[in-house]
């Protein structure tokens, strides 16, 4: 049987991958913040701290997923230097585990905001990011770990997380509390989004060394709102200046190798619908044990 590690396996990624391979015949050693147990479909996982993870020596690993790290919003809720410490740290971390144990296969989920640097775009996360990248590629290739480096702009996931700040979470629970979709910029705004299954089928059937943009289709932010109020049966609120706007923002990857290693998502509703339904039924939900 091979074997996974998962380190950031209570966050939205981590709990996806706990789905997505909850059926293989894969063991799955789990490690996040604090200790706990998780279960999925009457199956018990338990999760390890960190402390554990950092006592790792001399253990095989045919695959290492890295989702452990602090999001860019995480830079308003700390002050600036707290941070720089808690992100170091994690990435020390990481660094210490690939050089003790033996890995075959890793995965880093990074982010389309390391294109920011020198731009007025660039902020602490954007370096921070850079600095991961930088450290797993150096661990990885002393330690002749086959790497995948992906570049995530923007996502949708089964875990998709409805309490973070970002468009898509906002539409989520405007049409599941019955209201309209309300897009307030004025100007055009268009995504890179990934479908994260897609990027698990990449890393368990390649074993590339390659840093890569994983995003499946552009979207438009009226059309994802379109989307979204179809599933709900709602209307869109929309300023007529955003049609008539530029997409002055712009969130997206030129970078084509992800999108032509992977399938084609052909009905973008039916993906959407499917995750709101598997975030939102009881069922599926992965649930702490007490």
């Amino acid at each position: 049987m091979k074997t996974c590690l998962i380190f950031g396996a209570t966050g939205w990624l981590g709990k996806s991958t706990i789905a997505y391979l909850n059926d293989k015949d894969i063991k799955l050693s789990l490690f996040s913040s604090t200790e706990r147990q998780l279960v999925y479909r009457d199956k018990k996982y338990m999760i390890q701290s960190i402390e554990d993870f950092r006592n790792l020596k001399n253990n095989d690993f045919d695959y290492f997923l890295n989702y452990a790290f602090l999001t860019g919003d995480k830079v308003n809720h700390l002050n600036s230097d707290k941070y720089l410490d808690l992100s170091n740290t994690l990435i020390e971390d990481v660094s210490s585990f690939l050089n003790k144990n033996y890995i075959k296969n890793s995965l880093l989920t990074s982010s389309g905001a390391v294109y920011w640097e020198g731009t007025p775009k660039e902020t602490i996360y954007t370096r921070q990011k850079i600095k991961q990248e930088e450290c797993f590629l150096k661990d990885s290739e002393e330690n002749k770990v086959k790497y995948s480096i992906s570049r995530i702009f923007a996502v949708f996931s089964n875990y998709y997380n409805v309490d973070y700040e970002y468009a898509f979470s906002s539409f989520i629970n405007q049409g599941l509390s019955g209201k309209d979709i309300e897009i307030k910029s004025h100007n055009k705004v268009l995504r890179s989004y990934l479908y994260f299954d897609y990027l698990l089928d990449y890393f368990f059937e390649n074993n590339n060394n390659k840093i890569f943009d994983a995003w499946n289709v552009n979207l438009d932010l009226y059309d994802l709102a379109k989307i979204v109020s179809e599933i709900f049966d709602v209307g869109v609120n929309v300023n007529e200046e955003y049609f008539k706007s530029q997409h002055v923002d712009e969130y997206i990857s030129e970078d084509k190798y992800f999108i032509e290693q992977t399938k084609e998502i052909k009905n973008i509703k039916k993906l959407i619908k499917e995750i709101i339904d598997f975030t939102e039924l009881e069922l599926n939900k992965i649930r702490e044990i007490k």
